[in-house]
């Protein structure tokens, strides 16, 4: 991996391990103050989130976590459920004792996030949804593949036409990104053993909150990438029609990852929101 202050990350980091419901996981933390919980993308470890780290780290406990079916937990990653991960999240909480946090879910970790906000709603002190959605039906051949890829374990690498495809998705997908950005996230994507990622993607299939958003009461920001074709923007649309009065932000020329191609603009707008509702937390408590 070789982005320029990935280092830095590393050196900063420190590292923890803690047993959910039987499995062994692996998180992250860095930063002083009001703790900020990030979640993860469908593949990868946390430390794809490195740029959101070290920018939020200014200013608060940054917290990521690896999802259960990651190398070497000893789960079965064909099993998972998204019970097990909103579990493993509340487990983790319970851990390092957080009583409040903010939550930022990135992709698949806003479905993760919006299964986990109705069960804590009086400790999210706010919700951050990047290039996430509402819902987000596979496309016949992505259900496919991920039903091939979960019955068979291959790995995606010698998926064929696995080339192709990504040329058109991925490649588009991290728009504005520096190239090595883009070799860091491959890099770090392809660690996630692939039957992991093939039963992420069957559990995306079938999420469906658009009737549950009226629910969440806590601040809400909206991010997307004005070129994300992994997420299209009608299912993005719906989102922000859950959140009527949510803050939306719309980077131009930008693809799925924002915390990567944009990561100074990034970095100013999360360290803007997550301290107005940091001041609206502490309003409130005080009245």
């Amino acid at each position: 991996m070789s982005a320029k202050d990935y280092e830095q990350f590393k050196e900063g980091l420190q590292i923890g391990h803690f047993t959910s419901n039987g499995v062994r996981l692996t998180y992250g933390q860095m930063g002083q103050g009001s703790p900020v919980v990030l979640l993860n993308g469908m593949g990868g470890n946390f430390h794809i989130n490195y740029k959101m780290f070290l920018g939020l780290a200014e200013s608060f406990r940054v917290t990521g976590l690896n999802y259960r079916g990651e190398s070497g937990d000893g789960s079965d990653p064909g099993e998972v459920t998204y019970e097990d991960l909103v579990s493993d999240v509340e487990n983790l909480l319970k851990h390092l004792s957080v009583e409040s946090f903010h939550l930022i879910g990135f992709s698949f970790g806003g479905s993760v996030a919006q299964h986990l906000l109705p069960r804590h709603s009086e400790k999210v002190l706010s919700v951050t949804l990047i290039s996430s959605f509402a819902r987000r039906p596979l496309k016949w051949y992505e259900r496919l593949l991920a039903r091939l890829v979960l019955k068979t374990g291959i790995p995606f690498q010698r998926v064929p036409g696995r080339k192709f495809i990504s040329r058109f998705s991925h490649c588009k997908a991290l728009n504005a990104a520096d190239p090595s950005l883009v070799c860091f996230a491959c890099e770090n994507a392809s660690q996630t053993p692939s039957r992991a990622l093939a039963k992420r993607a069957l559990l995306l299939d079938s999420f469906d909150n658009r009737k549950r958003l009226k629910d969440i009461e806590c601040p809400v920001l909206l991010i997307r990438g004005a070129r994300d074709t992994l997420v299209p923007v009608a299912y993005f649309e719906e989102l922000q029609e859950g959140f009527p009065h949510g803050r939306t932000e719309v980077f131009a020329e930008t693809g799925h990852f924002p915390p990567l191609s944009r990561g100074e603009e990034m970095k100013a707008l999360l360290l803007d929101f997550l301290s107005k509702a940091d001041s609206k937390s502490v309003m409130s408590a005080g009245m």
